[in-house]
């Protein structure tokens, strides 16, 4: 059997929860001093080694299970407490209600605690009776309601409204209802609906008297809210109506009957008594038992006076009277229940003054008394009205908080505690009691970060909040716990203020939540019209190049014809000069110099018709390959291999084509560059194009460049951007001017002689770059320096949407 750390037990000793360990055979290991206590076990039954089946007999002999077969109640609550944690409330037959709860162990035994929970249930199903009677008062005080259609002038007011003032259903017109005010409550009616519509106070409330069907006057209390149109114009009314003529009649009689008092009071018309104590004689004037309630028989006597006061009161009576006595206080002043003549029970106030003689002691006291039932049943009310308020309160789940004219804490719920204590730092929690400066506790929270929003400034944090504070309104606060509050503050009549902070945690996580669905939904239509501009491109590249490659094939073969009958008239030409060359001796020296300047002139002409057929036939090829209907495959492939093998490439073709053509390479290629998803033979087109142009542009140079030192130079790179990569070819050739830079992109533009370029080669190179592979191609030149082209490509290359690549 487990041993338990004395250490341990003795800390579960002091614990007000009964706590017992049992092992696998549910039999005792360890309990602690509570448990036998609460449970009402004798300690022998509660010894290491007891069995819970044997607990259980227990409490199903004492009757704490209720009636029934005892073995079959303990065999059913070891079976539920083998198959699961158990928590449930048991109540004792002495009436007190213990939380019960089982937890089963890892290695098979069990946990038991039993907390006294009396106090706790008890409160819990008074507040459920509260709450349930608040419901019911709530439906019984039901207000009145009206819409107001400003613009219209048409007034909608419920049946309660109706019938409040005995009107029938659509009689009550808007026009009707404010002829009905009282004209001494018109003008301060107009004041407060006029401050309400143009803004100056955020809600409408007026108390006036206005006539019903009957033609009496009635109080009411108007509360309403505007609702304006985008121009800030109120153009509806909403509000409720609540008949206050009780209510006022009643403020009316207190202030009466507080007047009366007052009245009363100065003249000493509580009813005066003067008591010889001495002689233990007392005289009573006639007011006296007038208020109390008595005959100047039934009350004669002090003795009289003590045998009606209520026995709860007599020792605090008397306790009063002997602190007098001996000097502690200056006057004696107590309230007492008395039975009053008609067997009631009575409230009375009464006031004295001891004489004192030469050597201190009491000889006489002079007072008042007077009857304060009424008093004490107004302030019974007032504790009642605060309570029902309080509970109130407690049952709404947003924070409320009243502050004093100085800003100070009146009184709060237990939801603003919540917000603003339980997830708090100890030392700003500490400080949410009444009297709690607001400006201290917002400093303080602030020091603490409990405000994550508030910016590096506190002062002027401070400065905006009190502002925003005296000025009254709404606005959105957010904690540190991630607690978003709508607070709402409005200053009371008295200058204090109401403060109420709803949590819109939610609200603000759904509107979080919506806001990333927007910019999902807006970035997935970016990428569709993306997807959408790339198809349009791709049908109409492969209508153009339908067409181009038809309009080349149709051109390609009388082209054909021109350059071979061309060569062939240049070839017969030479045969009929070597014809005639014997005849030419026979002819005169004018003739025959004659035929020999046309057959020259012939042959001329024909070598340039060559020359251009050739040209125009490289235009053709060019067209053919600029409107072709595939580029291959698409596939992954090393770039840096990719770009120097293109190098090698040109720079072979170049000095085939040109003997003396010469340059210096630089080469800079990043490591990480990595394996590129493209189509390679259309990649290598681009930059066999790009680096030819280099060789072109600073070969030109070369030969115009009136510097000997010149050295034409072509350098070639690349390097890794993540999930693009770039490849720079730079020349140090004649650079490009702005003008030639616009239009460098588009078809059949070239700045090469007659002969040298067709103007298809960097328009073909940015339909593949950018168009096919979802690249980019830009230029960075100087004129007379420099020309870079910058060649960007995503690693992995879109698949075209339709018709291939083009």
């Amino acid at each position: 059997m487990a041993v338990i750390d004395p250490r341990v037990a003795a800390g579960l000793d002091e614990l007000h929860t009964g706590v017992a360990v049992f092992d696998q055979d549910l039999r005792l290991v360890f309990c602690n001093a509570r448990y036998p206590l609460i449970r009402g076990y004798p300690a022998a039954l509660c010894r290491p080694g007891a069995r819970l089946a044997d607990l259980f007999r227990y409490n199903a002999a004492r009757g704490d299970y209720g009636g029934g077969e005892a073995e079959q109640q303990v065999a059913e609550r070891i079976a539920q407490i083998r198959r699961a944690p158990v928590d449930v409330d048991q109540v004792l037959g002495d009436g007190r209600i213990l939380a019960a709860r089982y937890r089963p162990l890892a290695d098979g035994g069990l946990a038991t605690t039993y907390e006294d929970v009396t106090a706790v249930r008890r409160a819990e199903a008074a507040l459920l009776r509260d709450q349930a009677r608040y419901e019911l008062v709530n439906q019984a005080v039901s207000e009145g309601l009206y819409d107001w259609n400003i613009e219209t002038n048409d007034l909608q007011v419920s049946d309660r409204l109706n019938a409040l003032f005995d009107f029938a259903r659509d009689e009550l017109s808007a026009a009707d209802w404010v002829a009905r005010i009282h004209p001494d409550d018109f003008p301060s009616y107009r004041a407060a609906m006029r401050a309400h519509l143009t803004g100056t106070m955020p809600r409408l409330n007026a108390q006036y008297r206005i006539r019903d069907k009957s033609d009496a006057y009635r109080w009411v209390e108007d509360n309403g809210i505007c609702i304006r149109n985008d121009a800030g114009r109120a153009v509806q009314l909403v509000g409720a109506i609540n008949d206050v003529t009780v209510r006022k009649q009643s403020e009316q009689a207190l202030r009466d009957s507080e007047e009366r008092y007052a009245l009363a009071m100065n003249t000493v018309n509580e009813g005066v008594y003067d008591w010889d104590v001495a002689r233990d004689e007392i005289f009573y004037s006639p007011n006296v038992r007038e208020v109390l309630g008595f005959t100047e028989e039934e009350m004669s006597t002090p003795k009289d006076w003590i045998k009606r006061i209520h026995p709860d009161d007599l020792p605090a009576y008397q306790a009063a009277w002997a602190a007098h006595f001996r000097g502690l206080t200056p006057r004696f002043l107590c309230d007492v229940r008395y039975r009053h003549a008609d067997g009631t029970i009575h409230w009375a106030r009464q006031r004295g003054t001891g004489i004192r003689d030469a050597d201190g002691r009491v000889v006489r006291v002079v007072g008042s008394t007077g009857n304060i039932t009424a008093q004490k049943a107004l302030e019974q009310e007032r504790d009642e009205a605060r309570t029902r308020l309080s509970v109130a309160l407690e049952s709404v789940a947003q924070g409320f908080a009243l502050f004093d004219a100085e800003d100070r804490l009146v009184m709060c719920n237990s939801p603003y505690r919540r917000f603003f204590a339980e997830t708090a730092d100890p030392e700003v929690a500490a400080m949410l009691v009444p009297g709690m400066k607001f400006a201290d506790y917002v400093r303080k929270a602030y020091e603490k970060g409990m405000y994550p929003d508030a910016g590096p400034d506190m002062d002027a944090y401070m400065r905006a909040r009190l502002a925003r504070r005296r000025a009254g309104g709404s606005f959105e606060l957010r904690l540190r716990d991630g607690t978003w509050l709508y607070v709402t503050e409005q200053r009371t009549h008295d200058d204090g203020l109401v403060a109420v902070y709803t949590d819109i945690t939610d609200v603000k996580r759904r509107q979080a939540e919506l806001e990333a669905a927007r910019l999902a939904a807006e970035t997935a239509l970016a990428d569709l019209r993306k997807a959408q501009d790339r198809l349009v491109q791709s049908e109409k590249l492969a209508s153009l190049g339908q067409l181009t490659a038809g309009i080349a094939h149709e051109i390609k073969n009388p082209l054909n014809f021109v350059n071979n009958f061309a060569a062939l008239s240049s070839e017969i030409i030479d045969e009929l000069r070597d014809t005639l060359q014997p005849a030419a001796a026979a002819l005169a020296p004018a003739v025959r110099d004659d035929v020999a300047d046309l057959t020259a002139l012939l042959k001329d002409n024909l070598g340039k018709i060559v020359h251009h057929g050739r040209r125009a036939d490289s235009i053709v090829r060019n067209m053919l390959l600029h409107s072709r209907d595939g580029a291959g495959e698409r596939r992954s492939i090393d770039l840096n291999a990719t770009v120097e093998e293109s190098l090698n490439l040109a720079y072979q073709g170049a000095r085939a084509e040109r003997p003396g053509f010469n340059i210096t390479l630089s080469k800079a290629f990043d490591p990480a560059a990595g394996q590129v998803e493209v189509y390679p033979q259309e990649l290598v087109r681009v930059l066999l194009n790009l680096i030819s142009n280099g060789f072109y542009a600073a070969s030109k140079r070369k030969t115009e460049a009136a510097d000997p030192a010149y050295e034409p130079t072509l350098a070639i790179s690349t390097r890794t951007l993540g999930d693009r990569v770039e490849i720079r070819v730079r020349d140090n050739g004649t650079g490009i001017t702005d003008a030639v830079k616009e239009k460098m992109f588009n078809p059949f533009f070239t700045t090469k002689p007659a002969g040298e370029g067709t103007g298809l080669g960097l328009s073909l190179s940015f339909d593949i770059v950018v168009k096919q592979h979802g690249g980019a191609i830009d230029v960075d030149t100087l004129p007379g320096e420099f020309t870079e082209v910058i060649v960007t490509l995503p690693r992995t290359t879109p698949a075209p949407q339709a018709g291939g690549p083009t």
